[in-house]
């Protein structure tokens, strides 16, 4: 019965999420083709297999410069003043984001929302694996003073049985696809997120 809105550039997974919808006779469920970021534009959405549903398509240039691009489509993405009406106003609203590579500009795009309403994020952001990847590392330390300025917390979510997570003060440079997921959240929940996982 939760209240579902949901945004997708990708027009494959889009048909995918509406046929998944009806088959399950969903209600509260809105969704919206098209990808959120910090300015309303049409950008490419590059594709690494020839999947069209490829879970690595990316809109940010070179965010892959060691995999070959096998096409892309161009997709919208809107930003907030165009989609504030649709955006839910409850509080302990979840968000998740996972759009490989383009977390930061999501954020961007999201700041005034974030900054009213102080929802918590489950964040797939993935690893910089080396110190010489520096648009991967550079976009990290962003995402991370962006979080700190709304005075928000984060913490690695581990995979454990049962789950926990691990508060941490920088995400840092690392290897590991197991800790990629991420709990952001606002200063003031912090002792209720650990309460969940104690």
């Amino acid at each position: 019965d939760i209240q579902y809105v949901g945004f997708e550039p990708n027009p494959s997974c889009v048909h995918y999420v509406q046929e998944l919808i009806k088959l399950n006779e969903l209600e509260n469920y809105d969704l919206f083709p098209l990808g959120v970021g910090s300015k309303t534009e049409v950008l490419k959405l590059i594709f690494f297999a020839s999947d069209e549903s490829d879970s690595s398509a990316t809109i940010i240039e070179h965010y892959r410069p060691n995999n070959k691009e096998d096409h892309y489509i161009y997709v919208p993405v809107f930003d907030f003043h165009s989609i504030n009406s649709f955006l839910p106003t409850k509080t302990s609203t979840l968000v998740k984001i996972d759009v490989e590579g383009a977390e930061l500009e999501v954020l961007l795009g999201l700041k005034d929302w974030i900054t009213i309403n102080q929802p918590i994020f489950l964040l797939e952001i993935l690893p910089v694996y080396t110190e010489e990847n520096q648009t991967r590392l550079n976009r990290q330390e962003q995402i991370e003073g962006l979080l700190k300025e709304l005075n928000y917390k984060i913490a690695r979510l581990k995979k454990t049985n049962p789950a926990r997570i691990e508060e941490i003060s920088k995400i840092g440079i690392h290897s590991s696809i197991d800790d990629s997921d991420y709990l952001a959240y606002p200063v003031a929940s912090a002792d209720k997120i650990k309460n969940c996982f104690a």
